[in-house]
């Protein structure tokens, strides 16, 4: 898929196209053409579907890619992702590391006296927030129980209510600590874990 190009675009494509001229001369050039770049088309997603065929069954050997596949609605390529940019879990001693590591650490804007707003630093590995971003958006996207009750909390909340995004990159730091005890403590996914410390999710 042409990069900015999706479904969206393809159907105003198709709108404005119903009422243009088009091409009338040598339809048959066209017709190949067409014809060539559907088969450039399929030949790029056998060769992607043989890749990721591969880099799985290699990821086979690596724990921490099976522990990640356990959490429900993960997909494969995003479990890839994660592990690609996180290495061994285990050699770090604290989940606020891998946190850092992603850049996703709250830094306050401020000049001179005037607070300004919170944000993430950035300062970590893109590619592990853009893998962590799109896991959770797929986890919110399926209401994984856990995450989806969270984020309704965070967004719902009296007291300094979340933003949708704030919500998700807050989710995204929730899902590496889910992470790393499973890496390290207890391999299982514990659903109860993402809610733990909320009174008022716990008593619901």
């Amino acid at each position: 898929m042409i990069k900015g190009v999706g479904a969206k675009k393809a159907l105003e494509l198709k709108h404005f196209a119903r009422d243009s001229t088009g091409l009338v001369s040598a339809p048959e050039f066209a017709a190949m053409h067409i014809r060539g770049l559907v088969a450039q088309y399929e030949q790029l997603l056998q060769e992607s579907d043989e890749l990721w065929a591969a880099i799985d069954a290699l990821l086979g050997d690596i724990p921490l890619y099976g522990t990640i596949l356990t959490i429900p609605h993960i997909g494969k390529k995003a479990a890839c992702g994660i592990v690609a940019e996180l290495g061994d879990v285990k050699d770090f001693s604290h989940p606020r590391q891998l946190i850092r590591l992603a850049g996703l650490s709250i830094t306050e804007i401020s000049s001179g006296k005037k607070r300004g707003m919170s944000q993430i630093t950035k300062r970590g590995r893109p590619h592990l927030r853009h893998w962590l971003y799109l896991a959770v958006l797929n986890l919110l996207k399926d209401k994984e129980p856990s995450f989806w009750a969270l984020h309704q909390y965070y967004t719902k909340r009296k007291d300094n209510p979340l933003k949708k995004m704030q919500s998700v990159i807050a989710l995204c730091g929730k899902l590496l600590r889910v992470i790393f005890g499973m890496a390290t403590k207890n391999p299982a996914y514990d659903p109860s874990l993402i809610t733990s410390g909320i009174p008022d999710l716990n008593a619901a």
